[in-house]
This record gives C-alpha cells, structure tokens and sequence, in this order.
C-alpha cells in the first residue's frame, strides 16, 4: 500500500530529513525508502489482523496530529526498521520517525480532500471496503479508490503508487 510514497518521500522529506535531522541527500534518500519499505511491512501486518485504523485515519480527510494514536501505534516499528535498515542509533531513528509519520499522514489527508472535491468520498469507500472485503459485490468501490489514487485526470500520479501493490 505504501510503497509508491518512497518516491514521494524522497522528493518531499529530503530536505527535511536534511534540516531537521542533519541528513545528506543520499542518506536521506536511503532513509526514505528504508521508512516506505518498514511502513509497508507494518501496515500489511495490521491489515491482515483486520486492524485498519491506520488505513483508516491515513485515509479520513482531515489533519492527522503527531499525537494521534494511528501515528503513535507506527513510531516503535518505523523506528526499529529505520535503525536495523540503515544503521542509525534508535535515538535518530525515532526522531526520524516522529518527523515523517506525520507528513505521510498529511500526504494522504491532503489527496483525500482533493478526491472529496471531486467528489470521491474516500473514507466511505473504505469503510465499504473494510465491512464487506473485497468481492464481486464491490469491486467497483475498490476500482473508484484505485482510479482516486493511481493517476489524475492529467495523467499525473498522485499518491496512487501508495495504493498500488496493497491489493
């Protein structure tokens, strides 16, 4: 599900991670896609605990606080996978963590809202998603979620490389 977001995190977070945490462009580069690698393997593992409240808050629509509990239930495993992937001191890597989760969450919320005013409930079609599962019955909420997040009407890919190989 969130594997297309380490080419946006690579563009988007480098200068942040730069900034704030005292990354060259190549490590930060690294460590995003270290982050989108373990935030894949963690929300996979929710998904299939059927727990989707990550999904969920990362897919509401509205601003997600660092102090959210969905952000807060992720800072412990993207902490570990950025130290074990990249080598870094936990201490970092939890500062890592605690910068990025937030801006992933935003990332999403913000392309929700665009979706809304296009008028795409994508909370809906979730929840549609997550009570049902997917079946016959409801492909087509899973095909109006993938047609939201794989590309815009330009052609352009939003944060559908987010969406891409979850299903």
């Amino acid at each position: 599900m969130f594997e297309g977001v380490l080419d946006q995190l690579k563009q988007q977070v480098a200068g942040v991670l730069m900034s704030e945490h005292g990354l060259d462009q190549s490590a930060a580069e690294r460590t995003a896609e270290a982050a989108g690698k373990t935030l894949v393997d963690t929300v996979k593992q929710q998904i299939n605990r059927n727990d989707f409240s990550t999904v969920n808050e990362a897919l509401s629509g509205s601003p997600t606080d660092a102090s959210h509990p969905a952000l807060q239930s992720l800072v412990a495993p993207l902490s570990a996978g950025l130290a074990e992937r990249t080598g870094m001191d936990a201490a970092k890597a939890t500062g890592i963590a605690s910068t990025l989760l937030p801006f992933v969450f935003n990332m999403f919320n913000e392309q929700v809202q665009q979706a809304k005013a296009n008028g795409t409930d994508v909370p809906a079609l979730v929840k549609q998603l997550a009570t049902g599962g997917l079946s016959m019955a409801n492909m087509g909420v899973a095909m109006s979620l993938a047609k939201t997040f794989m590309k815009d009407k330009a052609g352009k890919t939003g944060i559908g490389g987010l969406f891409s190989k979850l299903f």
